[in-house]
């Protein structure tokens, strides 16, 4: 059912049509089928008519948005004036790094434009989760190549108002939590607009965004048994760089997707 805000305890995702069509209907059906007394959302990002109709028979609430693409286009062309120009030390490393992943695409453009584009699915997750939920109850916020494992109870996971999966004392946003109307949610959204908005985009946007204002709020480091990368013990697990396109991971998410 499409709906306009998040007010239960809900377990939400985003993604666009492709990742979607790969990784979003295992998520839907596993998560669900563990926790059917939790809301489970999906966010879908420039959808085809198809996937609404899909999204209808899954056992979730959804929403959707659309990229302004002419404003991505913009963006490409500012940060290509920020690399000619070079006086912004902070975004041209922040680019490079961001190239040091896209070194299979031949020119600068194609980097930037990949760049942007997959910023803005990553970072609108965040901004239309911020917009969707009233704050009123807990919502666990994974990537989308993400599959339940075993039942767990989501009031479990925090004590503080908003958590992280940490791995290796560092946090990773493949798994956020909120709750109590967090601040921190807030303020890291607006962050993320005004990014959008000023066409800036750079690597791990998103991550690092929310690593520098979770220095203002007490955080907590939420435990790899809600989120494991690995082989090991958890509640859940997904997929990894590269990992996520390999034998052993689609299959478990093909067990799913029926």
């Amino acid at each position: 059912m499409v709906i306009d805000s998040i007010k239960n305890p809900t377990i939400f995702t985003s993604a666009d049509s492709k990742f979607f069509n790969t990784y979003g209907i295992a998520f839907v059906n596993s998560f669900s089928f563990f926790n059917s007394s939790v809301d489970i959302h999906f966010h879908i990002i420039d959808p085809l008519d198809q996937d609404i109709k899909k999204l209808e028979a899954l056992p979730c609430n959804y929403s959707i948005s659309y990229t302004d693409q002419s404003l991505s286009l913009e963006t490409v062309e500012n940060l290509k004036q920020v690399l000619f120009d070079k006086n912004n030390l902070k975004l041209v490393n922040g680019l490079k790094s961001a190239f040091r992943f896209l070194k299979h695409l031949p020119t600068v453009d194609d980097k930037l434009q990949k760049l942007v584009n997959g910023q803005n699915y990553r970072s609108g997750r965040f901004i239309a989760l911020n917009k969707l939920w009233t704050g009123d109850n807990i919502i666990l916020c994974y990537d989308v190549d993400t599959l339940c494992t075993k039942q767990f109870s989501i009031n479990d996971i925090l004590i503080q108002d908003q958590g992280c999966l940490d791995i290796k004392g560092k946090f990773v946003t493949s798994l956020t939590a909120f709750k109590n109307n967090s601040q921190l949610l807030r303020d890291w959204a607006q962050k993320l607009e005004y990014y959008r908005d000023n066409k800036i985009s750079f690597g791990f946007m998103d991550q690092n965004t929310f690593i520098d204002l979770a220095k203002n709020y007490p955080t907590q480091h939420i435990s790899r048994e809600y989120c494991n990368h690995s082989k090991g013990q958890s509640f859940v697990i997904t997929g990894k760089g590269t990992k996520k396109f390999a034998d052993e991971f689609m299959t478990k998410v093909s067990k799913w997707k029926t």
